[in-house]
């Protein structure tokens, strides 16, 4: 199928024609531009764009795909459709070049937790050792961003990443109820979500983090 890529910002961006297998995903037609093997030579190497497993795992090929977050691992082209789409970066994070941004933001604005555990599973009081020969990730959330970048919120707010993580926090352990139902109670907190729910319909692993709120706002009435 052939299909045009409107590719970057939009004041910088580019356009590539594509001829693939409806199958083919749009990090797949990224990955052959890269390699020389579609459009003209030229532009090898020209299109910033970041990705790691290639299968909806790791959360770091989250793009803007027409107007929709979505990681571009797992957006098939066949889905899409022929004609032209438009591939933009998330706009909640600081932009690099391209559709490349900085995560930095969603991981500072994440409440500190231990959804990271020790690999020889032992327990541990507060906030695990977050280094990756320390920890394995033992939660659902790949922390993609592509909740915070559908959610509507304009006004100051925590975010559905960092609520969601809240909650689920707090599910696991009782102890910390108090100090996590504090955090979301706060005025950027859970009472600042216009309940949209875009950020669930959004989230590539179902985590749900509009329900999450839900759950939090009924704690704190």
């Amino acid at each position: 199928m052939k299909i045009d890529l409107i590719v970057g910002a939009k004041m910088d961006s580019r356009r590539f024609r594509f001829d693939m297998a409806p199958d083919a995903t749009l990090l797949d037609a990224l990955e052959t531009l890269r390699a020389g093997l579609e459009a003209d030579s030229s532009a090898r190497d020209t299109v910033m764009y970041r990705h790691s497993c290639h299968h909806g795992s790791c959360g770091t090929c989250g793009a803007i795909v027409d107007g929709k977050p979505r990681l571009l691992c797992l957006t098939r082209l066949g889905d899409l459709g022929e004609g032209e789409h438009r591939v933009e970066p998330l706009q909640t994070m600081a932009w690099i070049g391209d559709i490349a941004v900085h995560p930095g933001s969603l991981f500072e604005s994440l409440p500190d937790t231990d959804y990271l555990v020790r690999e020889d599973g032992g327990g541990q009081e507060g906030p695990a050792d977050s280094s990756a020969a320390a920890a394995v990730r033992m939660e659902d959330c790949i922390e993609c961003g592509l909740c915070v970048a559908a959610c509507p919120v304009t006004k100051a707010f925590k975010g559905p990443a960092a609520l969601a993580a809240a909650a689920r926090e707090m599910a696991k352990h009782g102890e910390n109820k108090a100090r996590f139902l504090a955090y979301a109670g706060e005025p950027d907190g859970a009472r600042a979500c216009e309940r949209a729910f875009e950020c669930s319909r959004v989230c590539p692993r179902q985590v749900s983090p509009g329900r999450k709120i839900t759950e939090l706002l009924a704690l704190l009435r």
